[in-house]
């Protein structure tokens, strides 16, 4: 077992399971040459450290989950520049198999059993590939050996959410599951020859008659399309997860009878962020990554900030020349004085701002000919995470 977190109470808790593999011992690195088994795959050089990286989410202090994190499973096979670049990742690169997924599968199915208030967290990044539309499977070690069938080191994410559905079997299963899917879903050509491709099941899926899960599944491509990563980095998708973890996804709660606001990271919050996260990222690192949910995508807390989140604001001046003699004022939703600062230097005015409302305005006094003064209301919302607002001040 591979339990490297265990906190485990007769409380809720959150149960995380999380896979990562880069090191695929029967796959070629990159300058070795390719054999039909491979089915044009290498090596990958960041899906452990994007798992890592998660596992760290998880655990760090700062980290506010919905209940309290109880255990963790973790399996990874990092590459050379992953333990390069994070030398923690040379404790986990004992290999594995198969076997090993399904055991500690077994286990994390059994602790997510205990009581409907648990939360389970599946995390994987790796080799994946589809069989047809919708399809998502991920390859296991093992993958590419050219022994039993193809898929045999490899399961799929329709067996595994099936299997953690209430049954009469498991009546108290974990009711909000959390899967994260950081692979690949691309039909290799190779596969359109062969009838029936079968992964590995790692649960029986027992007939249920009501599954009223919060289960969504936020893959990191498209069907048909790639998921990205760079070369002793993390991937792409992780990278705009945590983003969205650590606040790009956050809302704001209804306030309580004291006025006090709640910030939270909720499924459909997420869902948005992802999207507009990933995009950024595709224009800043030249990619083109495609995100997408399914699952069952009815609305769950997954994580609480200890306030808003912070967003860059730049205020720009038009005309420029107006900065010499007016005063820029900030106020927040209380008409608490935030700032108030004149000249207006250094240009252009650029601060991190809590998310929030605020009236932002440029004053004269006294009147100056031909300036005019400049209101507005303005919500800072975490979405964006810079946001660049033009005063006008000129008739």
């Amino acid at each position: 077992m591979s339990l490297v977190l265990d906190k485990r109470t007769e409380a809720p808790g959150l149960h995380a399971f999380i896979i990562g593999v880069s090191a695929y011992p029967d796959l070629p690195q990159a300058n070795n040459p390719l054999l039909p088994r491979h089915y044009g795959m290498r090596q990958l050089s960041s899906t452990s450290l994007a798992a890592f990286r998660i596992y760290e989410w998880l655990t760090a202090s700062t980290t506010k989950l919905p209940v309290p994190l109880a255990s963790c499973r973790m399996l990874l096979l990092p590459s050379n520049d992953e333990i390069n670049a994070e030398p923690r990742l040379r404790a986990y690169a004992t290999p594995w198999t198969t076997g090993d997924v399904l055991a500690n599968a077994a286990a994390w199915r059994d602790d997510a059993s205990a009581s409907r208030a648990n939360v389970t967290l599946f995390y994987f990044a790796g080799h994946g590939v589809q069989r047809n539309i919708g399809d998502s499977v991920m390859l296991l070690p093992g993958f590419g050996r050219g022994v039993g069938g193809t898929l045999t080191d490899a399961i799929d994410t329709v067996n595994i959410a099936a299997g953690m559905a209430p049954t009469a079997t498991r009546p108290n299963i974990a009711q909000t599951q959390l899967y994260f899917v950081d692979a690949c879903r691309v039909l290799p050509e190779q596969f359109r020859q062969f009838e029936r491709m079968p992964t590995t099941p790692v649960f029986d899926s027992e007939l249920n008659s009501r599954d009223d899960r919060r289960a969504p599944i936020f893959y990191a491509a498209i069907p048909g399309t790639l998921a990205n990563g760079l070369r002793g980095e993390q991937t792409l998708f992780s990278k705009a997860l945590l983003e969205c973890l650590n606040g790009a996804a956050a809302e704001a709660t209804e306030e309580d009878e004291r006025g006090n606001v709640k910030w939270r990271v909720s499924v459909h919050s997420l869902d948005r962020a992802l999207e507009a996260t990933i995009m950024a990222l595709n224009a800043k690192l030249g990619a083109d990554q495609e995100y997408a949910l399914g699952g069952s995508q009815r609305d769950a807390d997954i994580c609480y900030l200890d306030g808003p989140p912070d967003v860059e604001v730049t205020v720009h001046i038009d005309p420029r020349q107006a900065v010499d003699f007016g005063t820029l004022e900030i106020r927040d939703f209380r008409d608490q004085l935030v700032l108030a600062l004149s000249p207006i230097i250094p240009y252009p005015w650029k601060k991190a701002l809590p998310a929030g409302n605020y009236n932002i305005n440029v004053l004269f006094d006294p009147p100056r000919a031909p300036y005019l003064d400049f209101r507005r209301l303005r919500y800072v919302k975490p979405l964006p995470r810079e946001l660049a607002l033009i005063a006008t001040v000129r008739p």
